[in-house]
């Protein structure tokens, strides 16, 4: 059995376009693959939080956002992994008081 190579000749914007598109193709086909996109205000409301407090805790990176061009944007598991690294209410029996 004989292999054939081929040569594809396109320019640079159809490559970019077929990388694009078979990327996206993949990834739609990975169910586990799904991220839960929040604006900033949607971001506030899941929090309960300000956006004063939203904006300073991701300029001290408390809470992970992420850019997009001029566009911010928070993961709701972000900001889930956020909440529960600060859970209070729990002692260990090292810090119980006596």
């Amino acid at each position: 059995m004989t292999s054939k190579t081929k040569i594809v000749v396109m320019s640079e914007e159809e490559l970019e376009a077929l990388i694009k598109r078979t990327i996206q193709e993949t990834l739609a086909g990975q169910a586990n693959f799904q991220h839960r996109w929040l604006t900033v205000n949607e971001a506030c409301e899941y929090l309960k939080i300000s956006r004063w407090t939203l904006d300073n805790r991701t300029r001290t990176g408390q809470i992970p956002s992420y850019k997009f061009e001029k566009l911010v944007r928070y993961l709701a598991s972000d900001l889930d992994e956020a909440l529960l690294q600060n859970k209070t209410g729990i002692r260990s029996s090292k810090t119980t008081r006596k």
